[in-house]
This record gives structure tokens, sequence and C-alpha cells, in this order.
């Protein structure tokens, strides 16, 4: 335990305190030069993230405040806090090194790789992304072809209200991964206030673009709070396994989560509202909307479609094996992962069917198999 330097006054407590903190500074710089040199012998993104990594560092840091006579819950903040910066600062690095070693395309070239894009169904108009793609991508026969998206930032800015605070190395702010999240869940949850009163209700939903669509009954107590323009949250969780530590404390989920914030927009207009159900109809269902009968006019009047932009909201990841404390490494008990999958099971057909019947084209869509609903 070391000596507490007793001060005479409040100007020398401050002296000793700028003292310290330049001694700080300078030995975050220090860090930082070490941390850019490890960067050189990461291969990906999951190498910069390296959850197990952190995690022994804030271990070792928690022990190392003890043994100072620091507050570990201080000092486990300020670590993770710190240990995040310098992850989003090697990824941003990795994405501009990766941007920079693309070949550029001449303007011939681009309108090629454009069309190509549109035929295979696979363009980042559609917005695909990774194992997870939007519905309403050019190859997809049951829609219209889309236009090309606008240019977007790739991330999404940090707020108030999406800055991470626990587990900040988990986050991001990236537009793909979100909108990968986004397409391959159904069930969304959208957070609201009446009165100061809270309540979270579940509902379907659907991308498009960037922005997210969910419909209701126009009395529904969300959707007269929204035409008031009060700002809503939304959440969609995906659930990968249960990750099963040696300590029960250290017990966790394999996950991916987005969380949104804003005001949402009514679709008023009958076309633009039409071509939202029918985003929402296949999201839930894909092809469902050419085998089903459409609603009339009328139907489409009795609902409601909102349209949320994807504008303010984060990422929230957590994977891989469990991270135990080095000391209950030896405990003899199983640890490990436990995937968890949601999958298509056998159908059941309404006893009131007519011979014959063309079984749902979604039993063979290739959605479910991006998203591993299949067996």
């Amino acid at each position: 335990m070391r000596k507490v330097v007793p001060c005479s006054s409040i100007e020398e407590v401050r002296g000793n305190i700028d003292r310290i903190d330049r001694l700080i500074v300078e030995l975050l710089s220090e860090r930082g030069d070490f941390v850019r040199q490890a960067a050189r012998f990461k291969k990906s993104d999951d190498d910069v993230e390296a959850p197990r990594r952190v995690e022994q560092v804030v271990s070792k840091v928690r022990m190392l405040a003890r043994e100072f006579g620091a507050n570990p819950i201080i000092v486990e903040q300020l670590y993770r806090m710190m240990i995040s910066g310098f992850i989003e600062e090697e990824l941003s690095e990795r994405r501009v090194r990766s941007a920079d070693a693309q070949p550029e395309l001449s303007e011939e070239g681009r309108s090629d790789s454009h069309r190509e894009a549109g035929e295979e169904g696979t363009g980042q108009s559609a917005g695909l992304t990774g194992s997870s793609g939007s519905l309403r991508g050019h190859g997809n026969p049951m829609m219209p072809p889309t236009s090309p998206a606008p240019e977007t930032d790739p991330l999404l800015p940090s707020t108030p209200r999406t800055r991470f605070g626990r587990l900040p190395e988990r986050g991001s702010y990236d537009r793909k991964t979100l909108h990968s999240i986004l397409d391959a869940g159904i069930v969304c949850h959208l957070g609201f206030s009446v009165e100061d009163r809270p309540f979270v209700i579940p509902t379907t939903y659907a991308r498009r673009g960037d922005s997210v669509l969910f419909h209701g009954a126009p009395a529904a107590r969300l959707f007269r709070q929204m035409e008031a323009g009060r700002e809503i949250c939304l959440s969609v969780t995906l659930i990968d396994g249960l990750v099963l530590a040696r300590s029960v404390f250290h017990h966790s989920l394999n996950y991916r989560s987005v969380v949104l914030f804003g005001a949402a927009s009514e679709i008023t207009d009958l076309e633009e509202k039409r071509e939202a159900l029918r985003a929402l109809t296949d999201h839930l269902a894909p092809n469902r909307w050419e085998e089903a009968r459409r609603p009339t006019e009328g139907e489409i009047r009795a609902t409601a479609v909102f349209s949320l932009p994807i504008s303010e909201g984060s990422v929230k990841i957590r994977k891989g094996s469990p991270v135990d404390l080095e000391e209950d490494m030896g405990y003899p008990v199983w640890a490990g992962c436990v995937p968890l999958r949601t999958v298509l099971g056998p159908i059941e057909p309404d006893p009131a069917l007519f011979p014959g019947v063309l079984l749902p084209a979604l039993l063979d869509h290739p959605r479910f198999d991006r998203n591993g609903f299949r067996q």
C-alpha cells in the first residue's frame, strides 16, 4: 500500500492532481504506441476485438487496483472505456487501409459493376450484407427492382443515448452489421412512454433501405404517440447460444442486438403504404405477397404503417467462448458454448385446405439458409 502525501492547501492538492494527470496522459500516449504496434500482428477484426484478452486485462487491473488502494469499479470502467477507444481506432484504421487497397474503377467499370450487382441480386443498393440480406434484392422475383441507395456514412454517429458504457468493446456503430441483424430478425420490441408510464410491445417489422417499417391498428396507443411526434426506442435481439463458464458469475449469452432511437413518421400515400406492407409481408414470409390474396384498398387504409429512420442507434455483439478468471481455469466443470437456433419445423396444414394446393414458397427461400433457420 502506497503512502498518501499530505497537502496543506487546495492549491497544493490541485497541483499534485495536475502533475499526475500529465503523467497519466504521457503513459496513455506510450501505451497507444504499443497498441498501434500490436495492430501489425493482428490479421482480422476478431483479433483486434479479442474479448478474452480484454477480460484478462480488466481482471489484472482490478487486482492492481486493490493492491494500490484504488476503487476497482472505477478502474475497471476507465480501462473498459480506454480499451474500447483503442479498439475503435484500430478498426477504423483497418477500414481505411482496406479501402485504400481496393482498385479504382473507371466510370465505365463502375457502371458495369452496378449492372452486374443488379442482375445477380447482390448489389449494395439491395442492402445485402454478409450472411443476412434484404428481401428487396434485385435478384428477388417477388419484388420490383429498387434504385441504387444514396451513399451513406458506413458508421452511425455516437450520441449520448448510444454511447457504450458497460463492455464497450462489444459495441459497434457499423451500419452494415446493424442492417444484417435487422434482416435476420423477425420480431422487434418498441418502447414508448404515455404520461410518464413506460410501455414495451413486440411486433413484426421489416428493414427497407435505411429505415425500419412496422404496422398495426391506427387506434393503437403506440401509433397515437408516434402521430404526435414522440420518440420511440426499437430493439432486436438474436440469441446465438448459451455461454457456460467455470464460475456462475461469468455465465453469459452469445447474441447480436440492435437498439435504435428516433421519431417515426406515418406513411400515408396509398401506393407507398402498399409497397411497405409488401415489404413487411415478405420479410415475415418470403414470396407470400405473390401467393396470398393481396389487401384491398379498404384494408390498406385501415392499417397504420410507420417508418423509423436508421439514424441513431448501435449494435452490441457477444460471441465466442466463456471468459474465466485465471484462478478459475482449473475448476473441474464443463465450460463452453451451447448453440441456440430458431429453425423451421414440420409444417402443420390447415384442415380446411383444398387438395393439391402448393406448399408456400418460403420453405425453399434462401433467406432461411442464410440466417440459419434450416435444421
